[in-house]
């Protein structure tokens, strides 16, 4: 992110998951084995809808 002010707020406000958490949500949803790591790959595609919201492009 260019605006590296931003990036720090957000960072604060929105911290990234570490990715035993990552892991952790997607076993707590049900998944197991290989739908675990492709259920990660497809949310990686995505961006947060809180943080849009903040950024006002929601």
């Amino acid at each position: 992110m260019s605006d590296r002010a931003l990036a720090e707020q957000l960072n604060q406000l929105e911290p990234n998951l570490t990715w035993e958490q990552i892991v952790q949500k997607q076993m707590d949803k049900g998944l197991s084995g290989d739908e675990i790591y492709q259920a990660i790959i497809e949310s990686s595609r995505r961006s947060r809808k809180s943080v849009n919201k903040e950024l006002g492009l929601d």
